[in-house]
């Protein structure tokens, strides 16, 4: 298939554009759902630009149709597997924030009836903006946007990228997601456990005492002034999650 030098340029915006526009449309700042998808495609076609400014020499023309949407496809993906690291930071504040919903009480209902109720909604939310803020006070977005950015450099236009290096960032990225999950809701999980423990030592010792009446206005009152205290280390948490998963992607590709 022949090409003019200017189509081959074009071909390497498109192709510059798919990679990261997989990392605009999942990681945060932008891949938040209030931003609109045409915006993150928009910004993923800016520094498009840019990256293609960057190159010496134009991306190698594909032999055919098919090859040119197997290209394009797995920039997008290796872009997507960028944006993962970064989401995937939110996802575990969020599942540590649903942990922690449910065992102060007020997640109790979203419980019960899954999908019938958010009860859990407004704390996870205050959560993910805490996360969001953090991580673009910490200079989380520059950095993404930087690592993208260089990646240009380690794996160029229709390079190959090792599926097993893929595979390998993806679980380390899911565990340190799971391990900041873990960490989020620790300190109140420890301290229901303990509510629990003190409970169940005052009814066995006084069985005529009834705890249930108390029990849970107790439990979302500790509950709360834990979480009070847990949200002053979240920014803590985040960053040091955020260096490893930098460190992960920046070692696998």
């Amino acid at each position: 298939m022949e090409m003019t030098f200017e189509t081959t340029w074009v071909l390497a915006l498109l192709a510059a554009t798919c990679r990261l526009a997989g990392v605009a449309l999942i990681a945060p700042p932008m891949g938040a759902d209030v931003v609109p998808v045409r915006l993150r495609l928009m910004f993923a076609a800016a520094l498009g630009v840019a990256a293609v400014g960057r190159l010496a020499t134009p991306i190698a023309p594909p032999a055919d149709g098919i090859a040119l949407i197997g290209l394009l496809g797995l920039e997008l993906l290796l872009g997507l597997t960028i944006g993962l690291a970064a989401r995937l930071l939110l996802v575990g504040v969020q599942l540590g924030a649903t942990h922690v919903a449910q065992q102060i009480g007020v997640g109790l209902a979203d419980a019960l009836q899954p999908g019938e109720m958010d009860a859990s909604g407004p704390l996870q939310r205050l959560f993910t903006v805490v996360a969001i803020a953090v991580f673009v006070c910490i200079g989380g977005a520059e950095s993404l946007l930087g690592a993208a950015l260089r990646t240009f450099d380690v794996v160029p236009l229709g390079g190959a990228v090792p599926a097993a290096g893929l595979l390998g960032l993806t679980v380390k990225l899911l565990a340190g997601g799971f391990l900041l999950a873990i960490k989020t809701a620790g300190p109140v999980l420890a301290a229901m456990l303990l509510t629990a423990v003190v409970f169940g030592a005052v009814q066995r010792t006084v069985p005529a005492c009834n705890l249930f009446s108390v029990g849970l206005p107790v439990r979302a009152m500790l509950g709360l002034l834990v979480l009070a205290g847990g949200l002053a280390t979240l920014p803590v948490l985040i960053e040091t999650a955020w260096d490893a998963a930098e460190k992960a992607m920046m070692s696998s590709l």
